[in-house]
């Protein structure tokens, strides 16, 4: 055969313009639409390709590297429902904001509305929660045509990565012939004409620009208050984090930490008074003298009992967010900034002088709730948690299920001098795809992922990838048969239908599983779980550790720590 088809000559030109804006890895999904752009990824010299079976699996995946570098991956799939099943990782990219490219390859214009098999409107498929959307014209020779699809694949990479990361969909329809054929003339003058990266930087968006009226506002609202400083969820890539606690130093105020901010761990604790067990101190109804104004950076924090007391003060209070998305669920707030959170907190740094110190307010009940709650007996999720924050070593990156061990962590979790990478799927705080969220977080490092065991059932599926793309993960499955969250809430008083549709017991282990899917496998009991739990290392492979619980142990734990809490504080 000689002369490359359109569809081919097609594929390299998505796969070549991506590559030019800088995307060095996708991920793909099986299929025969798709082939096209298959093809041309895996040939191509300056982008790494894996292979996941399904394409939930593949989205998370990408959401997951992203997560943790803050560079797009590009995840491709073939027509019809496969595009559908990569929604929930799409909705997570947008409320957490996150870089990621949903490539979906589609039937001809012609094949629609005909009754053609696996043709859907594709189009629109994500347009609620993508930053851009745009579907490419059908193949053809036409230079500038070429030259156009070129520029709009780079435009929607831009998009994706900032001033305000997200998702973008690129739609590509394609006709048969799909299968790959010999370059001719044509195919090179149109690799040819696409600017190629030459090394160094990736690129990257600068930062939004700052209104310095609303920073002089609020500089002018900090001098002399007693500050308190709130961070939550912050993306691990997002620039100039530590500037956030250089700003508490200078206002002489305490730093609530959310354990998804990125400031509960690294050097710059030994300096500065970052408080972790602000949850317990919130929930046991012992919170300090309140402050004279609250600076809120990052995403609502995950902190049930402190967003009821930020709820319920009657001072200023101020959004620094990425996006105009803001934090403040109790709609308290006076005042946001949108901007990257730590160059607000450089620039408003500059602006200030050192003021009152409030720190100690806070310090002292903190140091008192984090005692009682390393002496809890070990029997929930809470301790255990508690022990694989302590083990990881420096460097080491943790995920975190979105539902009760998100809530364990910022509990019992404490503050380390060590540097560590911590990802949560809290932007939706969906359960599903987290094994896969963390098999594209390990791409760069050896990582631990702790979740419930329903997650577990959601991405069993996901287990594949750990072997598949060759990554050092070890998983720890708190497993107390079904949803434990659900005793928190009221419903668990009415049974039924409680048990059978809300808990709902399922009986599972995961032995087989990991045997199925080639992983290491032990089951311990919470008070053992100390001495078998080793944080992975390079060349380690997976690794999965079940912990029997029963739930009713785990909010025991949680109450009589408060307990112990408020009996101390009085």
């Amino acid at each position: 055969m000689t002369g490359a088809n359109r569809s081919t000559r097609w594929g390299q030109l998505i796969i070549d313009a991506l590559v030019a804006a800088g995307v060095e890895l996708a991920i793909v999904a099986p299929g025969s639409r798709s082939t096209p752009l298959v093809v041309a990824a895996t040939a191509h010299p300056q982008i790494e390709t894996e292979s996941l079976l399904d394409e939930r699996g593949a989205a998370f995946a990408a959401l997951g590297h992203a997560k943790r570098t803050g560079d797009p991956a590009a995840v491709i799939c073939t027509s019809g429902t496969a595009g559908g099943n990569m929604l929930p990782a799409v909705i997570e990219a947008h409320a957490d904001p996150t870089p990621l490219v949903v490539c979906t390859a589609d039937r001809p214009p012609s094949l629609h509305g005909t009754g053609a098999n696996q043709t859907i409107e594709q189009a629109g498929l994500f347009a609620p929660y993508v930053r851009d959307r745009g579907t490419t014209p059908m193949p053809v020779a036409d230079a500038a045509v070429v030259a156009a699809t070129a520029t709009a694949v780079a435009e929607l990479v831009a998009a994706a990565r900032g001033p305000i990361a997200g998702p973008v969909h690129l739609n590509v329809p394609l006709a048969k012939p799909l299968a790959p054929t010999e370059p001719d003339a044509s195919s090179q003058a149109q690799r040819a004409a696409i600017a190629h990266p030459t090394g160094g930087e990736r690129p990257r968006p600068a930062d939004a620009a700052v209104d310095r009226s609303a920073l002089g506002r609020v500089a002018a609202m900090l001098r002399g208050r007693r500050t308190l400083i709130v961070a939550g969820p912050m993306a691990p890539w997002q620039p100039r984090r530590a500037a956030i606690a250089r700003l508490a130093r200078r206002c002489g105020a305490p730093l609530l930490a959310d354990p998804l901010s990125g400031l509960r761990c690294g050097p710059h604790v030994t300096e500065t008074a970052v408080i972790a067990a602000y949850d317990a101190v919130c929930a046991a109804g012992v919170a300090p003298r309140p402050p004279d104004v609250v600076l809120r950076f990052g995403a609502t924090p995950t902190s049930a009992p402190l967003q009821r007391y930020l709820g319920g003060l009657s001072v200023p209070q101020v959004m620094i967010t990425a996006s105009t998305i803001g934090n403040d669920p109790h709609r308290v707030t006076t005042d946001q900034i949108v901007g990257p959170p730590g160059a607000v907190a450089a620039a408003l740094c500059e602006q200030l002088p050192p003021t009152e110190p409030y720190a100690s307010a806070w310090a002292e009940p903190a140091a008192v709730a984090a005692a009682r709650l390393r002496e809890a007996p070990v029997g929930g999720a809470g301790v255990v948690i508690q022990q694989v924050d302590a083990a990881l070593q420096a460097d080491a990156a943790l995920v975190i299920g979105s539902s009760m061990p998100v809530r364990e962590l910022d509990r019992y979790g404490g503050v380390h001098p060590r540097t560590r990478v911590t990802v949560g799927n809290r932007g939706a705080s969906g359960i599903d795809g987290l094994v896969s969220t963390a098999v594209g977080v390990a791409r760069s490092q050896p990582t631990t992922l702790v979740l419930g065991d329903v997650s577990l059932i959601h991405d069993l599926g996901g287990l594949i990838g750990i072997d598949r793309v060759g990554v050092d993960l070890t998983v720890v499955c708190l497993n107390d048969d079904g949803g434990g969250i659900f005793e928190m809430l009221p419903i668990a008083e009415v049974d039924p239908p409680y048990t059978e549709y809300f808990r709902t017991p399922h009986g599972l282990t995961f032995d087989a599983a990991a045997q199925q899917f080639g992983l290491s496998y032990e089951r311990v009991p919470p008070a053992e779980f100390a001495s078998v739990f080793a944080p992975p290392t390079v060349g380690m492979g997976g690794c999965l550790v079940e912990v029997p619980l029963r739930a009713a142990d785990t909010h025991a734990e949680r109450d009589a720590a408060e307990a112990a809490i408020a009996a101390s504080l009085g």
